[in-house]
């Protein structure tokens, strides 16, 4: 939380809140209150956003008796978000800042997120610390920023292209499924990425991983859903159940193809798994 110019002494702001001094003090020691506007050298200054901030401390506190371990968790995802929603009015003051994503995204790739340095990062991009400083705050926005991209780039490439007119319900899965299978690296390199990360930062970036996977899912339950209403799919059958048993078919699969542990040729792979999941495996 970045406070707004001087509002309010903390004798106001102790009045204003029903709070003694000492409180409000204690709060920003430990680091769920934004320390205070100094316009002067002796007397800090607050304002609204501090109110605003010490009203919703008060009501996690006694409202959800969370303890105030929890509650900084909140509130530092909180402030980052409002951070990011500032650096996103803010346009880029180096003009570099894709620039360095495009040269970080395989260093994440490769290392992961807890091992990669800013020292890294600089070397890779050919930039100074201060470039990269004034384009990023700190290693989390701009892994952040990386993992955006990722979502951009396969939602633009997932669009299925030379299916129109095409009726057969077969060939229009397998064209859908050769779509996905085309952009799946991007996801896959994006969710290894993000599981890392949530070792390291679970409070940061587990709600991340857990929302990429809803998303996924919802993405995949539409297209089934939309398969079921053209009667190309039994409508009895669970699209989201569909959808989660398709991403894990993929990404076991994906996986093994990455290590090595698959003999036969990807095509196989696939028919193979496009054959089961439209015929079934009982011999009829």
């Amino acid at each position: 939380m970045r406070p707004n110019p001087a509002d309010m002494p903390i004798s106001e702001l102790a009045a204003r809140s029903g709070l003694p001094v000492s409180t409000i003090k204690f709060y920003i020691r430990e680091g769920i209150l934004a320390p205070p506007a100094k316009p002067a050298r002796t007397r800090g200054r607050y304002d609204e956003r501090h109110l605003d901030r010490i009203r919703l401390i008060q009501e996690l506190r006694h409202e959800t008796d969370l303890p105030l371990s929890k509650i900084k968790g909140i509130t530092r995802m909180l402030d980052a978000r409002e951070e990011r929603e500032r650096r996103a009015r803010t346009p880029d003051p180096t003009g570099r800042q894709e620039e360095i994503v495009e040269a970080s995204l395989p260093l994440f790739r490769q290392k992961g997120y807890e091992s990669v340095t800013i020292a890294d990062i600089v070397d890779a991009a050919g930039i100074g610390r201060s470039t990269f400083y004034k384009s990023f705050p700190n290693k989390k926005e701009l892994f952040l920023a990386c993992i955006g991209r990722i979502l951009r780039q396969e939602q633009s490439q997932v669009a299925v292209n030379g299916i129109e007119g095409e009726t057969d319900p077969v060939t229009i899965f397998e064209r859908h499924a050769q779509a996905l299978m085309r952009v799946d690296p991007l996801w896959r390199n994006m969710i290894h990425m993000l599981r890392a990360a949530a070792g390291s930062d679970p409070g940061e970036f587990q709600p991340r991983l857990d929302e990429a996977m809803r998303l996924k899912v919802a993405a995949y339950e539409k297209r089934l859903q939309a398969g079921m209403l053209q009667g190309l799919l039994r409508r009895e059958l669970d699209p989201k159940v569909l959808a989660v048993m398709i991403l894990g078919i993929q990404d076991t699969c994906s996986d093994f193809m990455a290590r090595g542990h698959f003999r036969s040729a990807p095509k196989h792979i696939f028919e193979q798994v496009t054959s089961v999941l439209l015929h079934g495996m009982l011999n009829r």
